[in-house]
């Protein structure tokens, strides 16, 4: 070919791609090395050999092929992208190159670009080809192929122009992986504000493929509302500055949105604005978020005002106010109203309320049998929550805008309690969030109102149990038995309110005696009070209230006095002691009522001091007089015992003397054993005629009579020793002296002691046993005697051993006493000023009775 011939590369046609991508930016490289191509063959004249050096320093794969498909040319790019060469001669050589179609197919021959444009005059524009290098690596091409015709249009051969785009396509994959992960919109716009780009994120807002958003004008997809709005804020990127906002969009598809969007502009080195790069973010979620917790914190708000009312609030009508004043501000009620079950239990009624001008309740007392439909009356029926129409009415020139109605029950523990309904001027239905703020506070509510009855409740058991405790130690410090009923009576009226009041006791036979009374006339207490609801036998019985005297059948037959009296309300409370009726407290009052259960404990309580205080004044009288009765019934016995011994000495000193005189005059011996019992026994019967009247003398509460003189106290207890061993036969008592045993003492009465103690060691002592006396003056003050016998008292008996004729009962089988001996022993040792004790030792069972006397007694106090 001459270089006339030389063929011109065909123009494309078409305009070059506008985008700004990577791959666009590379189809943009083709093209125009195709047109350089063009200008460098023209400017060569057909000298091939200046257009290959021309090609071999291309970047881009670039092979020339003849009309036949062999290769003509194929420069250095292509050859490093294909890791290698080959001589092609034909079409059907190109098998040798390795590529496949999107379904993985390989390519033939026929389906390469070059022999489409060969056959087919087919300009191919930037075509991609995933394909397979001479070592066996994979890539990616981007490539162009244009036919080669001469001037008489005569196909002569074909151009191809081809990149390796496989780190480009890498990268843009990659690039595609992070825009597709991050959940919000990115974007790349052009200045004609088209889409150019566009992640995963598009897809889902708007349910589009990206390939139909991208190269779509904003409108088109956003629609006109939504463009709109966004219009300013895209204007100032196009000015070259970062636009934001946040702003909810009516978008075409997907509804509203409340978004936080940024456009930040592309600038080329010339600061010219080359497109705009968009990041929206859907931040409805949050928006809702921050409502709701806007919400929730007016909803706080308020029950902390309603809670914090309810706290502050002590005493019943702060409690009321906050309840229904304070809630129904704080909630913005159009009224709020309060129930309270009445102590019957049967109704509720309301207490307080609060409302509009012009609107009023129409329902002041629910019944609780459940007949009532009104939504009050419904939440205290079930126990539950009622979301109704309103329950107000209107007058005639009211403007009442209420829709809807809350009942809420109060309830503490499952008990009733009442009832706080609100009325609102918002819509009919209410919202689970209303629903549940409106329990909270019927929750705090019902809470506050138990607090404040509680609080009543001590208040008022505070004040009963001063009351009570002022009326105890009155009845304690109540000198008489009126003193008693004076202060009931005064705790009555003080208490209850009841101004009237009688005190009636039963004697024993039934009859009725009115013991007090106040605010009574003489005519009712002689025609009402000397009747009672119970009989006389009956065991605690129970009170009887009349709530309506009018209507009571128990009143009836007084009706007309009554009535004139007036008597509107009376209870009859029992008077018991121990389980026994006394008589009744009966209280009046002059309107009807309902006394209630604390008022009914405190009319318990104090009948029941009343009935303590005259059943212990009443005890105590008659226990005086029995004690009395039976310090008579003492004394006379004992005088008795006194003449009775005094007058018994007399003849028994004669039956003696008698018995004596007989006894020296028997000459035969024949009555000397039966006239020696006589003596014998009438020596004991005057031992127990002195002991009885020393007894009777000490139980005169006088001393025992005694005539001190110095005396040796060893000297009488060897002669009184001897004395009873000489009366005891085969039995002996060791005697043992240390210091000196002088003092000044009666020897009679201290003759007595000895002989008492040592007589009780032989007759509660063993046969063969010897008991042991110790005399001890070692003590400059005292003289000791210490008498041991060998059994040991049990311990039981020490608390009455030296008590009188305690211990007849335990004494020796033989023993013939009358028990007074001990007795009588203590008292004469208490009579000098000394001291007696019996001392056991179960160890060695012995008892020692040791004796301290004062060696003069009467410098010793008594």
């Amino acid at each position: 070919m001459d270089k006339a011939e030389l063929p011109s590369l065909v123009p494309d046609g078409e305009s070059a791609a506008e985008t700004e991508t990577s791959v666009a930016r590379m189809q943009r490289e083709i093209q125009s090395l195709r047109r350089d191509i063009e200008r460098w063959r023209a400017l060569a004249g057909g000298d091939m050999a200046l257009l290959e050096a021309l090609l071999h320093h291309s970047p881009h794969g670039i092979i020339v092929s003849d009309v036949r498909g062999g290769f003509v040319l194929q420069n250095r790019a292509a050859e490093r992208i294909w890791a290698g060469s080959a001589t092609i001669d034909s079409v059907d050589g190109w098998g040798v190159y390795r590529a496949f179609h999107p379904d993985g197919r390989p390519y033939g021959p026929g389906d390469w670009s070059m022999a489409r444009c060969l056959t087919n005059r087919e300009v191919v524009e930037a075509e991609e080809v995933h394909f397979q290098r001479f070592d066996g690596t994979h890539g990616i091409l981007l490539g162009s192929c244009a036919p080669i015709v001469n001037k008489r249009g005569e196909i002569e051969g074909a151009l191809g122009v081809f990149a390796d785009i496989t780190e480009l396509k890498h990268v843009e994959e990659r690039l595609h992986i992070i825009t597709d992960s991050v959940p919000a919109l990115i974007a790349y716009i052009d200045p004609q504000l088209r889409y150019r780009f566009v992640n995963l994120s598009y897809e889902r807002w708007f349910g589009l493929p990206r390939a139909d958003i991208e190269g779509r004008p904003l409108r088109a997809v956003l629609g006109d509302a939504a463009f709109e709005l966004l219009r300013p804020h895209l204007q100032r990127a196009l000015d070259g500055d970062t636009g934001h906002y946040t702003a909810p969009l009516p978008y075409r598809l997907g509804g509203v949105r409340h978004v936080d969007a940024t456009y930040v502009p592309h600038l080329g080195p010339d600061r010219s604005v080359l497109g705009l790069v968009a990041l929206v973010t859907d931040i409805s979620d949050q928006k809702r978020m921050e409502q709701e917790r806007a919400r929730w914190s007016e909803r706080t708000e308020q029950l902390l005002r309603i809670t914090a009312a309810l706290a502050d609030a002590v005493t019943p009508d702060e409690v009321l106010e906050a309840v229904v004043d304070r809630a129904g501000e704080s909630l913005q009620t159009r009224a709020a109203a309060l129930w309270l079950v009445d102590e019957d239990g049967r109704t509720a009624n309301v207490v307080r309320s609060s409302s509009a001008a012009g609107e009023r309740i129409d329902v002041d007392s629910i019944r609780l049998d459940g007949s009532g439909s009104t939504p009050v009356a419904r939440a205290l029926a079930t126990g539950m929550p009622v979301w109704a129409p309103a329950l107000l009415s209107t007058g005639p020139r009211s403007t009442s805008q209420v829709r809807a109605i809350a009942a809420l029950p109060l309830a503490v523990e499952d008990r009733r309690i009442g009832a706080l309904a609100f009325s609102f001027a918002g819509p009919s239905t209410f919202i689970e969030d209303d629903r549940s703020t409106l329990v909270v506070v019927a929750r705090h509510s019902a809470q506050a109102l138990e607090r404040a009855r509680l609080l009543r409740e001590a208040e008022l058991a505070y004040q009963e149990t001063s009351l009570l405790y002022r009326l105890t130690d009155a009845v304690n410090r109540a000198s008489s038995v009126q003193a008693v009923y004076d202060a009931s009576l005064d705790a009555i009226q003080g208490s209850l309110g009841a101004p009237r009041a009688s005190i009636v006791f039963f004697d024993p036979e039934g009859d009725p005696r009115v013991e007090a009374s106040r605010g009574l006339s003489a005519e009712y207490i002689a025609a009402v009070t000397s009747g009672a609801p119970w009989s006389l036998g009956e065991r605690d019985p129970e009170p009887v209230f009349i709530n309506d005297a009018a209507s009571s059948p128990r009143v009836s037959p007084y009706a007309d006095l009554v009535a004139r009296e007036p008597i509107a309300a009376l209870a009859s409370v029992p008077l018991t002691y121990e389980g026994h009726l006394l008589g009744k407290l009966t209280l009046y009052w002059s309107e009807a009522r309902t006394l209630s259960d604390r008022g009914r404990s405190v009319a318990r309580s104090i009948a029941d001091q009343i009935a303590a205080g005259a059943g212990k004044k009443l005890a105590q009288a008659e226990k005086e007089r029995l004690i009395q009765e039976l310090s008579q019934t003492v004394r006379l016995n004992e005088l008795f015992a006194a003449v009775v011994g005094h007058d018994l000495r007399n003849p028994l000193a004669a039956i003696m003397s008698t018995a004596q005189v007989a006894l020296r005059r028997d000459e035969g011996d024949r009555l000397r054993r039966p006239l020696t019992r006589v003596v014998s026994a009438g020596e004991r019967m005057t031992r127990m005629i002195e002991q009885l009247l020393d007894f009777t003398r000490s139980r005169s509460g006088t001393r025992f009579p005694v005539d001190p003189q110095d005396m040796d106290l060893a000297e009488l207890c060897r002669r009184v020793l001897g004395e009873i061993e000489d009366a005891h036969p085969g039995r002996a008592i060791a005697f043992e002296i240390a210091g000196d045993a002088r003092g000044v003492w009666d020897p009679d009465r201290l003759a007595q002691v000895v002989s008492n103690l040592a007589g009780n060691a032989i007759h509660h002592s063993a046969p063969a046993s010897v008991p042991r006396v110790l005399l001890d003056g070692t003590d400059h003050d005292d003289v000791v005697l210490r008498i041991t016998n060998d059994r040991a008292i049990v311990p039981e008996i020490l608390p009455v051993l030296f008590e009188p004729f305690r211990t007849a009962t335990r004494r020796r089988a033989g023993s013939r006493g009358l028990g007074l001996g001990l007795y009588i022993t203590q008292q004469i040792v208490l009579a000098h000023r000394g001291a007696i004790t019996a001392e056991p030792d179960a160890a060695s069972d012995t008892t020692t009775f040791v004796v301290r006397l004062p060696r003069r007694p009467e410098q010793r106090p008594g």
